[in-house]
């Protein structure tokens, strides 16, 4: 059986008792932005949609709905060419080299035709 020690517990809660814990700060409560023209669109034509094809999911629904935003007169953006999606880097490619080997290097191996 474990000891028990005596005044153990007592030093514990008493310790626990004079310390004290700083007052909880209070959130600020923020303002909510108004909806952009794009979640306006989104919110009317996913109600549509889903009207349209039942038990299809949300991703196909996006798919479609961002081919249509693109050419909505409510877009800001209409007309201008989509950013270009980054290209990975040098760094990154050098990673898959592996360390010692180096693949313009002229290593051949002795034949053993003599």
């Amino acid at each position: 059986m474990p000891k028990i020690q005596a005044g153990a517990s007592k030093t514990k809660s008493a310790a626990k008792a004079t310390t004290t814990k700083p007052a909880k700060k209070v959130k600020e409560v923020k303002e909510k932005r108004e909806p952009s023209a794009y979640n306006i669109f989104i919110k009317t034509e996913m109600a549509t949609w889903r009207q349209a094809n039942p038990g299809k999911k949300v991703t196909d629904a996006m798919k479609e709905l961002g081919a249509m935003w693109r050419d909505h007169s409510g877009n800001p953006n209409r007309g201008k060419a989509p950013k270009p999606k980054s290209k990975p880097s040098a760094a990154k490619e050098k990673e898959n080299v592996l360390p010692g080997f180096l693949p313009d290097s002229d290593d051949t191996v002795p034949s053993s035709d003599d």
